[in-house]
This record gives C-alpha cells, sequence and structure tokens, in this order.
C-alpha cells in the first residue's frame, strides 16, 4: 500500500480490504494485526476491529490504515494480519514519502521599493529583487523565525529589517515604508556650516570637515535647503528640491568670504583745474573667508 507523498504532522489515510473468498468451505479468524519495520510507529490502524474477528465466506471486512509522519523522508512499514487461513499470516507492505509542509512570507516595499533586495535570513535564507510594484514574496518556507532586509541605494526602509515567524500558516502584510534622502556639500569653506531644511519636512544639519550634508528619512515633497555661517556668502543663497520617490544628490553650493571697502565713496572737492589733488585713502576688508583681489578697475574720467 503506497501512499505516496504526505506532509510531516498532517495524517493521511487509506482504506484496505480483506475478503474471505466466497468459495471457501469455513470462516477465517483474524487473531491479531501488527506493525513492523523501519518506520512502524508512522502506521496505525483507525477504528481497528475488535479481535478476533470472524470473517465468512464471501464476507468482506476493510480496515483505514492511517501514515503520520514526524520526520520528512521515506517511510516503510509491514502491517501483518495473523489468522487461521490456509494461507496463514498475511503481509502487506506499507511506504510514503514525507515533506515538510512549507509556507510563504509577503510583503510590500512601495512603488519607490521596486527592483530593491529583500534579504530573507533565519530559519533559511535567500535574497530576491522587488518586483516592479515594489512587492515580494518567499515561498517554501518551514515553521521557524525570519527576518527581512530590504535595501536600495539611497532608500531608507521603515523599520530597517522585520523579524517574524512562521507558525504552520502563510505570513502577508509584511510591508515597510519608505523614506529619502538630500545630499550635498557647501563646500570646504562652509564646513561646520548650519544647514536648514524646510518645506514638506523641517530639521538641521551641521556640514561635516569637507563641507559635506545629509538629510535623511525624508517622505516625497517640496524642500529648500539653506546653508548659513557667520559673513560667509553661499551661492546661491537656497535651493529648491522635489523629492518624487527618489533621493536626491548633488545640491551643491559653493561658500565664499565678502570683500567690503570703506569708505565706500570717495569726494574730491574744489580740485584746481590742472592740478592734482590729495590721495584718499579706502581700506578693504574681508570677512567669513580669506578674498583674493586678482585686478580692479578704475571708470570715469579724471581719475
Amino acid at each position: 500500500m503506497q501512499f505516496g507523498s504526505i506532509l510531516v504532522g498532517t495524517p493521511t489515510s487509506q482504506t484496505l480490504t480483506f475478503t474471505n473468498s466466497a468459495t471457501s468451505s469455513k470462516n477465517v479468524v483474524v487473531t491479531a494485526v501488527s506493525f513492523g519495520g523501519a518506520n512502524s510507529s508512522s502506521f496505525s490502524l483507525l477504528q481497528a476491529p475488535a479481535l478476533p474477528l470472524t470473517i465468512t465466506p464471501g464476507q468482506t471486512v476493510s480496515v483505514v490504515i492511517q501514515a503520520l509522519a514526524t520526520v520528512a523522508g521515506p517511510l516503510t512499514a509491514t502491517m501483518t494480519v495473523t489468522s487461521d487461513a490456509t494461507s496463514g499470516s498475511v503481509n502487506v507492505a506499507l511506504s510514503a514519502t514525507a515533506t515538510l509542509q512549507t509556507f510563504s512570507i509577503t510583503g510590500s516595499l512601495g512603488t519607490a521599493g521596486a527592483g530593491a533586495n529583500v534579504a530573507l535570513s533565519g530559519t533559511s535564507s535567500g535574497t530576491i529583487v522587488a518586483d516592479a510594484s515594489g512587492n515580494f514574496s518567499f515561498g517554501g518556507l518551514v515553521d521557524g523565525s525570519y527576518t527581512i532586509t530590504p535595501s536600495k541605494s539611497n532608500i531608507t526602509f521603515t523599520p530597517a529589517s522585520q523579524q517574524v515567524r512562521v507558525n504552520s500558516a502563510n505570513l502577508s502584510g509584511i510591508n515597510f515604508t519608505e523614506t529619502f534622502s538630500i545630499v550635498g556639500s557647501v563646500g570646504f569653506a562652509g564646513s561646520g556650516a548650519s544647514i536648514t531644511l524646510s518645506g514638506a519636512g523641517s530639521s538641521s544639519v551641521v556640514a561635516d570637515g569637507s563641507g559635506n550634508f545629509l538629510f535623511a528619512g525624508l517622505a516625497n515633497g517640496s524642500y529648500t535647503v539653506t546653508p548659513s555661517k557667520g559673513n560667509l556668502v553661499f551661492a546661491p543663497a537656497s535651493q529648491t528640491v522635489a523629492i518624487n520617490n527618489a533621493s536626491v544628490t548633488g545640491v551643491n553650493f559653493t561658500g565664499g568670504g565678502q570683500l567690503v571697502l570703506s569708505p565706500a565713496n570717495f569726494t574730491f572737492n574744489n580740485v584746481a583745474l590742472g592740478t592734482t589733488s590729495a590721495p584718499q585713502t579706502g581700506t578693504l576688508t574681508a570677512s567669513g573667508a580669506s578674498v583674493i583681489v586678482n585686478f580692479d578697475t578704475l571708470t570715469g574720467a579724471g581719475f
């Protein structure tokens, strides 16, 4: 009797029929039914008949044999029916192949998660790529604990990972939300500058020693980035950035010192025709950062 493929932990039954030939001249008395062999404990009789069991000529008796595996793999056993039949005891070979029941974990990363890598670790491991809608599915999983971790360049997923447990059922709705970042630079002169974010969200960061800055965990929307540092002048003064399912990089500013002339104007009074006036002195002062003066230009006449 072959049970074929069965699931571990799930009982499977088949019916076996015994018949005393109608041409027989005597009753057959069954005195014992037993199981032996390598996996005898995986097979049993359901609602076993009371013994001894008398089967009259022409009578048919059916019994139900159950297979119940506790581990995966091939199962073999022999059921022996002992009676006073002239043919003696009857041996019935039993076999089955037990496999573990498997389940699935499904979820979504959102549309921006399309093409993201989704890693599975724990009882088993693997990596898949989210589909064009950001959905993912792991199949063929046995009961156990798992961790799902998505990753995609310039996208931050919340939570960063999720721990789940498969317990004889499929899991769905393992969802993540995606957030994005704005990355840029204010140059070396802007190191330590305060960078303010406003718009769809607000925040403030300090540029690092190289003048780089990062705003993370941002949702889709429009933002304004504004740097400031003492008297340092940034160009442009601010930038408007739109996040639309992707992080934005290269939001760069240039920063330099400011040059101030004091006094701002020079007035020469009562200069006689054909004579040279007394000179006047002005002072150039750089603030915020060093300024290199490459040339100056004098316009107008008489100077």
